[in-house]
């Protein structure tokens, strides 16, 4: 081998293994970027409950640390409190994160699961007549209450709206039976028919997109576009 060919091959020989440093570097920054923000979102935000992970997408991290965006970012937590709403099982996904302040979001989408303690809690607030509750039952929501004593029960069907989460009746019965909605005075069906659950707090560029009821309570997704991350 000539003294040239030498060179070129200690060159690419360098090369490689400055290339390996530095991939390693970016692997090792990019997991303790993951490892701090998780300590901190679970040592510093009480929302934040339960075992948190963040996973930071992209094929390298330090361009995009240098860049202030980064390209996707993932994050999963056990629970979670919002403007006094409690969710678990949560999973949020940002593209196009800003590092610096305001931190703001090209798309996110968060999924979440609202037990029915939630919904209960929710619906004290709202024009439900006094004693009406709140259950999950074979894949629907029932709300209960009673009439002359006798019991109520009235199916709810979810539904996403762009700023709360609409509960429309679907059918009711009275002592375990069956009846029309003629059968009972229209006062007493007029509010579960017309409720919903507002999420007017929501920030700004974020909406409602899906709600599925699921054993003990409903999953929620929300989408939202150019948004500005604030602490509630």
């Amino acid at each position: 081998m000539s003294r040239g060919s030498k060179v070129l091959v200690g060159f690419l020989v360098l090369l490689l293994a400055g290339a390996g440093v530095a991939y390693g570097l970016d692997r090792y920054t990019r997991a303790q970027t993951e490892a701090r923000i998780e300590q901190e979102l679970s040592g510093t935000f009480p929302e934040v409950s339960g075992d948190v992970q963040v996973t930071i997408g992209g094929l390298l991290f330090l361009p995009q640390l240098i860049a202030g965006t980064l390209q996707d970012v993932r994050l999963t937590a056990d629970g979670a409190t919002y403007n006094a709403l409690t969710v678990s099982d949560v999973v949020v996904h940002a593209t196009g994160l800003s590092t610096q302040a305001p931190y703001t979001t090209r798309t996110i989408e968060l999924t979440a699961t609202a037990p029915v303690e939630t919904l209960r809690a929710a619906l004290e607030s709202s024009d439900l007549p006094d004693g009406v509750t709140i259950d999950v039952r074979d894949g629907h929501l029932v709300a209960g209450a009673s009439f002359l004593d006798l019991p109520i029960e009235v199916t709810l069907v979810p539904e996403a709206r762009p700023r709360a989460i609409g509960l429309t009746l679907t059918s009711f019965s009275l002592a375990g039976v069956e009846v029309s909605a003629d059968a009972l005075p229209g006062t007493l069906l007029e509010a579960p028919g017309a409720t919903e659950i507002a999420a007017d707090e929501l920030p700004a560029g974020m909406e409602l997109t899906d709600v599925e009821v699921v054993d003990g309570g409903v999953r929620l997704q929300v989408r939202g576009t150019d948004v500005i991350l604030e602490a509630p």
